[in-house]
């Protein structure tokens, strides 16, 4: 055999084993091996993050972004909590149902409440076995209060004192939610005011969702995320991971919402 036929065969043996791992991360099943269940379930959360870029991957579009140009460049509340952002996406989403029909679903976000409505195999990378509350296809009045201050916990039942994930940051009755984050990435995800100087691995974020009307009975839903963060060399994998992967979880999310709003929209004189 050839130099360059071992080598062609060498490259397709690794490219077969990248797809297999691939698939493996982004189609989770209680049979896959112990090594990915322990990748995902990393603390720093890189791992769930290339679950749902991964997942991506195989489902195209989830990639797309549905925003068109003029919303990706508008100034949306909450830009300036992340100045200067290494990295930034705009989603969005057009719902058959007002805004009323829709805010609901957006007040009981977060763990430990209705959850981030990812659908399955999407939910299973949380990694809550004891959390079904992504199967919530109704409205939890227990939930319908938010208020600036709030924390919303990320992938725990519930946010602690020291651990909160998203902090509510700004919030307008049937107009927008702005929540904010800072992650010390091999630490898990954190808010803390009183860190003087974040070490390692970390990153700073902006998440905001913003609903508007378009005319009587449907709505559009925007979802931004802002990032920086550091090292420097550590720039590269945020995009990579937590923005593309991140995006991939935010667009199974806005579809969740849709299905819900929708249904509970048409349902509403049944």
């Amino acid at each position: 055999m050839r130099p360059i036929d071992i080598i062609l065969v060498v490259i397709a043996c690794l490219l077969a084993i990248l797809i297999g791992f691939l698939y493996l991360m982004g189609n989770p099943s209680p049979s896959e091996p112990a090594l990915i269940k322990r990748i995902r379930r990393h603390k720093s959360g890189l791992g769930r993050f290339l679950s749902f870029l991964a997942h991506g991957l195989f489902h195209p579009r989830l990639l797309c972004s549905g925003a068109s140009r003029v919303e990706k460049r508008m100034p949306l509340p909450g830009d300036e909590l992340v100045a200067k952002p290494q990295w930034k996406a705009t989603l969005a989403k057009t719902i058959d149902a007002p805004v009323e029909y829709v805010w609901p679903w957006l007040v009981q976000l977060g763990g430990g409440r209705a959850d981030w409505y990812l659908p399955p195999p999407l939910s299973a990378f949380a990694e809550l076995p004891a959390e079904p509350a992504n199967e919530v296809w109704e409205i939890l009045p227990q939930f319908q209060q938010l208020e600036v201050g709030d924390r919303l916990s990320n992938c725990r039942p519930q946010p602690t004192a020291e651990c909160g994930d998203w902090e509510v940051k700004s919030i307008e009755d049937q107009q927008h939610i702005v929540l904010y984050a800072v992650c010390q990435g091999m630490e898990g995800d954190d808010i803390d005011r009183s860190r003087k100087k974040l070490k390692r691995m970390r990153f700073i974020s902006s998440w905001v969702f913003v609903l508007q009307p378009l005319g009587e009975n449907r709505s559009r839903l925007l979802a931004r995320v802002r990032a920086t963060g550091g090292p420097a060399l550590a720039v590269g994998l945020m995009k990579l991971l937590f923005g593309h992967g991140g995006s991939v979880a935010q667009k199974g999310m806005l579809e969740g919402i849709t299905d819900r709003a929708e249904i509970h929209y048409l349902s509403r004189e049944l």
